[in-house]
């Protein structure tokens, strides 16, 4: 995400120093205007920067170890064994009343 803000930031600072403003007509040539590198948006420049970023940091970087990550992961090895969801002890009122057997 920085890295697109950054790059977002970087065009729109580059067109108002005047940057790239030779020939410009329209919208891109007010004073405040970014610069629209290759006649595109800073927004898009700044989206590709972001999935670039965070799809080349992610493989360049070794993952996180299991036991970090299985807490936050719906994966079998967090459950372990346990059923996703089970009504065993609750006490709900919608559903009926219910002991530690599910009866």
């Amino acid at each position: 995400m920085l890295g697109g803000c950054g790059s977002v930031l970087v065009l729109y600072v580059l067109g108002w120093r005047g940057v790239g403003k030779e020939g410009a007509a329209g919208l891109a040539a007010e004073p405040f205007a970014p610069l629209y590198l290759l006649g595109l948006d800073p927004l898009l420049w700044g989206l590709a920067a972001s999935f670039g970023l965070g799809i080349g940091i992610s493989l360049a970087t070794a993952p996180m170890p299991a036991e970090v990550v299985d807490p936050y992961s719906w994966s079998d090895r967090s459950r372990k064994g346990t059923p996703h969801f089970s009504l065993k002890g609750w006490n709900n009122p919608a559903l009926g009343s219910r002991d530690e057997h599910g009866s």
